[in-house]
């Protein structure tokens, strides 16, 4: 993520004993570029629970109005991981936690618990992204969610109006097998949801509201964005608005026909969605979750996973200019004053 002084925010789980999700050793890890990506300082963990439990999954927020940088995670205390996990707010359980940062990610605050505020207590795991959060033109701020109840995932948002102080909750577009959403402001003002989907199509799902989450246009399946059964990511780069000549979203994931995560691939998309004309191959090897950001000299940059006996191996990060993924038949122009 890129926050408002154009400092790059990288974060990671780090599986301290074994690959693997909860129940494990799992840290929050962060590290900085103050030049785009060229360089980073040192890892820095920022995220540590005793013994077994973890901190995972992050999903980052910046607040372009007080400057303030947001980070979610799921905290699972020891032994418990997504099966393992309970109905309710408290015990046996999953947490949704926020921290901020008001120095560019140097220092953090302490965990504050949101499930009194956003989880229903019959659920048994209700968590973010992983990936980013955005902040809509009006200035809420909003987080794509998924719940479990006893064997349904669904996907929800959170959403604030006071700049994070409270958080509220919208209903779900899909009803089951959708987890691990993103999610982006179309410029009717509506937001789209962009779903991991188990329905076996090897597809992403994607559902529309124009109410915060009231209500959603019904589930439908984009044959364009292939997946593997993966998280994605799904960026705005451009606005009219702004200035800019055309309207421009980013989509990234590794785009595959079956449940090899291998060729992570960018797309663009001018229609808000609609069509995706444009994609570019990052890398044909195995790879899988990534996360797209808009770089403070207007280049894109991709952060993600890869590696050679798995998907998750290493973290890489890729830096391009829309030039170079439209192969020469897009630049980034400003409309004349």
């Amino acid at each position: 993520m890129t926050t408002n002084r154009g400092t790059l925010l990288a974060v990671c789980d780090a599986r301290i004993h074994r690959y693997g999700d909860p129940p494990n050793a799992i840290d929050q890890v962060l590290k900085r570029s103050f030049d785009n990506g060229r360089i980073w300082e040192p890892i820095k963990v920022i995220a540590d629970y005793p013994d077994m439990a973890s901190a995972c999954d992050p999903c980052l927020l910046v607040d372009r109005h007080t400057g303030r940088n947001l980070g979610f995670h799921m905290y699972c205390p020891n032994g418990i991981g997504t099966r393992e996990a309970q109905p309710g707010l408290t015990g046996r359980t999953t947490f949704l936690h926020t921290r901020w940062s008001d120095d560019d990610g140097q220092s953090w605050s302490a965990p504050r618990d949101l499930n009194r505020e956003v989880k229903p207590p019959t659920w048994r795991v209700f968590y973010q992204g992983p990936g980013r959060g955005i902040q809509m033109r009006d200035g809420r701020l909003v987080v794509p969610c998924t719940g479990n109840e006893i064997q349904k995932q669904t996907s929800h948002i959170v959403y604030s109006e006071d700049h994070g102080k409270t958080w509220l909750r919208g209903s779900s577009p899909s009803g089951f097998l959708t987890n691990e959403s993103q999610i982006v402001e179309l410029t009717d003002g509506s937001l789209m949801m962009n779903m991991r989907s188990v329905h076996g199509l090897y597809q992403r799902a994607v559902a529309v509201t124009k109410d915060l989450g009231c209500s959603w246009t019904p589930l439908a399946h984009d044959s364009t964005l292939v997946e593997p059964i993966c998280q994605a990511s799904i960026i705005r780069y451009t606005d009219r608005r702004d200035g800019y000549t055309k309207d421009r979203l980013l989509f990234s994931n590794p785009a595959n026909k079956d449940r090899r995560r291998i060729k992570m691939t960018v797309r663009i998309s001018y229609d808000e969605g609609k069509t995706w004309p444009v994609k570019k191959l990052i890398d044909s090897g195995k790879t899988a979750y990534s996360c797209l950001t808009v770089l403070s000299d207007g280049t894109i940059g991709l952060l993600y996973e890869r590696g050679e006996q798995h998907a998750a191996q290493r973290i890489a990060f890729a830096r391009f200019n829309l030039e170079w993924l439209s192969e020469g038949k897009d630049e980034l122009k400003k409309m004349l004053p």
